[in-house]
């Protein structure tokens, strides 16, 4: 952010996901990180938030359904199971340390997810405990404000069972069916060979499989 029409165009780009922030006390957080990394008052960056706002529309207690938004991404089952395991991880990395462990960023296939992985990692290893924080150790502007997508999601898990889901997300993660449609095509065959030893390994090795998934 070398001039001001630079700081003004880096403050303009965060304000869509600010307005995703789940509550008023996480908006005021990522504020002030924005108004400290650009020199902005954070006053100015509120009133603009502000100004961006729609207007409310009379409470007449129907919720009319929300239109599907232009441009939006379908994830697939996937993506869906990397962004979850990382909306947990943003809001509580020290499970890096215990729960997800041997967790590296080679498990993700999403090449964006395994970038937000690397930073949340990073961060978790210099100490970060905060979002605004973790997003310091991404590489680019697109990867930070994946971050603060995600992290704006905080409101979608518990935090009392954060380890539980956090475990969960792990076997999913890590269950290919790749392996597993193999390794049922090798018992069926083992099975018509009639050769008992073939047969055995490739139990053990469908029993490891479903123990996994489990």
């Amino acid at each position: 952010m070398s001039d001001l029409e630079q700081r003004i165009a880096t403050v303009r780009r965060a304000l869509p996901y600010l307005q995703q922030a789940a509550d008023r006390i996480e908006r005021s957080g990522y504020i002030e990180y924005l108004a400290r990394k650009s020199g902005m008052d954070p006053r100015a960056i509120e009133g603009e938030l502000a100004g961006k706002r729609p207007a409310s529309p009379p409470d007449t207690g129907r919720r009319p359904p929300s239109p599907a938004q232009p441009g939006a991404v379908r994830l697939s089952p996937r993506q869906k199971t990397e962004r979850g395991l990382l909306r947990i991880l943003m809001a509580r990395p020290e499970l890096l340390r215990s729960v997800a462990a041997d967790l590296s960023a080679d498990d993700f296939l999403d090449p964006t997810l395994a970038a937000v992985f690397a930073a949340v990692a990073r961060g978790a290893e210099n100490g970060a405990t905060q979002p605004a924080d973790l997003m310091n150790y991404a590489q680019s502007d697109e990867i930070r404000a994946l971050c603060a997508s995600i992290s704006s999601e905080r409101h979608l898990f518990d935090n009392e069972s954060a380890e539980g889901a956090t475990e969960d997300y792990l076997k999913k993660l890590r269950f290919d069916p790749a392996a597993k449609g193999a390794a049922k095509a090798e018992l069926v065959a083992a099975e018509q060979a009639g050769d008992p030893d073939r047969l055995l390994r490739a139990k053990e090795r469908w029993a490891a499989l479903m123990k996994e998934r489990r």
